[in-house]
């Protein structure tokens, strides 16, 4: 088998390389030929004006002194109508330089497959589609925190703890304004947690109210002394339990509705 030659693996290594990222920017022949013909113009453009500016200066001297007048107007005339066009051009120009730049997304700028080479382009569209794999994967999915209501739920951004113990307080609003207000305890350092606890030491509430109320009880304390947080169904039985109590102390006419 022939071996390849030094100078042709050196080719074969060139050749890949061009393709490969990081590469050399390619040459584009038409930007290059299209700025050579604008600086073109522009020299003409300003060897016309000089040549006309000389010729100008070399013509008035020999003028007599009427048209000396009339050609110094027309030449400054004419003149300050250039310089002011072409500063009239150069802020127009401006201005919608400016609005094209500020109507390009901040976001996301676009990249096509014939801005770069294949394999650049190949290499921006995997890490883009990584970088967005990743940031919806790390994304936190059925995770929840101890004590909180979990997230896409009818409980969430709810503290179990602390919604449990709101219900004291409207408890005892509603247990001071009926029948049974005599029984409800001033608030001291030793009065109970809950309104119902002196109600269930006088016997005052019936056997069906009795078991809902320990119930309560048992919730309520558990939120308020214990050291694991309440869950969800401590929570959701709490509810419950509460518009049971409130429905049948209405009922047997202990509360005001």
């Amino acid at each position: 088998m022939k071996r390849p030659k030094v100078k042709e693996l050196r080719q074969a290594v060139a050749t890949t390389r061009r393709y490969t990222y990081p590469h050399r920017p390619r040459t584009d022949y038409y930007a290059i030929a299209r700025r050579a013909a604008l600086l073109f113009v522009v020299i003409l453009i300003i060897s016309a004006l000089l040549t006309a500016l000389y010729d100008i200066g070399v013509q008035v001297p020999k003028s007599t002194h009427s048209s000396k007048i009339s050609d110094l107007v027309l030449i400054l005339g004419a003149y300050v109508a250039v310089i002011l066009i072409g500063i009239s051009i150069m802020i127009s120009r401006r201005f919608a330089l400016s609005k094209e730049y500020t109507s390009i997304p901040k976001g996301y700028i676009p990249i096509q497959s014939t801005d770069v080479p294949q394999p650049a382009f190949n290499l921006v569209s995997n890490e883009y589609d990584r970088a967005a794999v990743i940031a919806h994967i790390s994304q936190p999915r059925h995770r929840t925190q101890q004590g909180w209501g979990r997230p896409g739920t009818p409980h969430e951004n709810v503290h179990f703890r602390t919604s449990i113990l709101a219900t004291i307080p409207a408890l005892e609003s509603t247990l001071s304004s009926g029948p049974l207000s005599s029984y409800h305890s001033t608030h001291s350092r030793s009065s109970p947690l809950s309104p119902l606890t002196p109600l269930l030491k006088s016997g005052v509430l019936p056997p069906p109210i009795v078991a809902v109320a320990q119930a309560y009880e048992q919730i309520l304390q558990r939120a308020r002394y214990g050291v694991d947080e309440p869950t969800e169904r401590d929570y959701d039985d709490m509810v419950r339990y509460v518009a049971v109590l409130m429905g049948m102390l209405e009922r047997i006419g202990a509360v005001k509705k």
